[in-house]
């Protein structure tokens, strides 16, 4: 059973580490929060990766932190079973027999009380080799067709240690310098409240672009005071390649985005908009000016009114972040003011992190909608901007004179919540 979200077995023609002869497969260098398993360290000896020279083991987290990493580390052994049994022809029946399987392995053998699935005669818990079966080995040829077969594998061994980063040799030593995490762990997800009791989102962001391979944010507004404060993690990030970045051309991401290896697009895409006139033309402009930037803006106001605000940090390990909340990219936002922020790990939620991806995508893909900005084009975006700011043409109902006499001002008008509950019930 090898997990299904660790790199394959590299390919023979694979690009080789600079140190061995062995073809190492570009996606494993990175950030991890791995627990050690038999199968992880069978995965890693696979791609070529040498203990002390490409990762170590570290420690386990604290206590407080290793209870959720366990949880998350088995819900997906379990998925990787149960998504096994989606599709088989026996339907219930097989649900039935591998959960009557693993509850007679829990209790040893034993009955896990009358009318229980495992109490079933013929149930697969009865199979010799079966995890409920103490006469021979889970692998034995007999428990060939059970699906919790490698399960065992996939258990992490005592004591706790974990993976937390895999380096290519020419990084240096493994454990010197090594590259900043967040400060919340990558394989669980957590939410952010702006308070002391929880990091601040710049914090985490500016960590956040010190590992990611891609990253994309999706926000309404973005004022200079934000990009100031992100202005140096931003040009450490687009000016860096990421370990292997240039060592597997044509690969591409999920939804359409560019790959992570090669430089077939932009690193940092950032989609915003021109409502109310709130974004700054100067942070724009940095932003447009960046190498491996693309930056695209709404003018659509009265249509859309994008108000999302998210940012994702796609990390080809698999251990991604996304956070989603109320905050736009301004010093007060990400520093200073309440703002409640959920933190997504794509590893502990891996079909949320999906449809992160695909909504970001279904606006960037949007080219009627969200229209690249250029440097060429800040002065047909600062008019627009301007227009937002003092509901000038972008306040008018169309077909009106703009010069000012006839011009009719256009309201953005939206109750309070107690006068909805009114309008709901009329």
């Amino acid at each position: 059973m090898t997990p299904s979200d660790l790199p394959a077995t590299p390919p023979d023609d694979s690009p080789a580490d600079s140190a061995t002869l062995v073809s190492i497969d570009p996606t494993w260098f990175g950030l991890h929060e791995r627990l050690r398993t038999p199968a992880l360290k069978q995965a890693l000896a696979d791609a070529g990766l040498v203990e002390g020279t490409h990762f170590r083991w570290e420690k386990a987290p604290p206590r407080e932190e290793l209870a959720p990493l366990v949880a998350a580390h088995l819900a997906r052994a379990f998925q990787q079973v149960t998504a096994s049994l989606r599709d088989t022809p026996e339907g219930v029946k097989a649900w039935e027999a591998a959960l009557g399987e693993l509850s007679r392995g829990l209790v040893g053998g034993q009955s896990a009380g009358p009318g229980s699935v495992a109490d079933r005669p013929g149930s697969v818990a009865d199979r010799p080799g079966s995890v409920g079966d103490r006469s021979g080995s889970v692998g034995a040829p007999a428990a060939d067709r059970s699906p919790w077969r490698g399960l065992p594998e996939e258990l992490p061994s005592l004591p706790f240690r974990q993976l937390l980063e895999v380096r290519p040799r020419a990084a240096g030593v493994v454990g010197l310098g090594q590259t900043p995490r967040p400060d919340l762990p990558l394989g669980v997800s957590a939410l952010l409240t702006g308070s002391s009791r929880t990091p601040s989102l710049v914090s985490q962001i500016e960590k956040e672009l010190a590992s990611a391979d891609r990253v994309d944010w999706l926000v309404s507004f973005i004022k200079w005071s934000g990009i100031r404060a992100l202005k140096d993690a931003l040009l450490r990030f687009v000016e860096s390649d990421p370990a292997g970045w240039d060592v597997a051309p044509g690969a591409s991401g999920s939804s359409g985005a560019p790959g992570a290896a090669g430089a077939t697009g932009p690193r940092l895409r950032i989609a915003t908009t021109s409502y109310l006139g709130a974004t700054d033309i100067k942070a724009i402009e940095f932003l447009a000016n960046l190498p491996r930037t693309e930056v695209r803006v709404s003018y659509d106001t009265h249509r859309t009114r994008l108000h999302a605000k998210a940012f994702l940090f796609h990390r080809r390990t698999g251990f991604g972040s996304g956070y989603v909340g109320s905050a736009n990219v301004s010093r007060a936002a990400l520093d200073e003011g309440l703002e409640w922020t959920a933190k997504i790990s794509e590893h502990e939620l891996p079909w949320l992190w999906r449809q992160l991806e695909a909504s970001f995508a279904s606006h960037w893909e949007d080219e009627e909608e969200f229209e690249r900005v250029r440097p060429d084009d800040l002065d047909r975006l600062g008019a627009a901007l301007a227009a937002e700011g003092r509901g000038g043409a972008g306040g008018l109902v169309q077909g009106w004179d703009e010069g000012g006499a006839g011009a009719l001002p256009f309201f953005d008008l939206r109750p309070y919540g107690f006068q909805s509950e009114i309008l709901e019930a009329i």
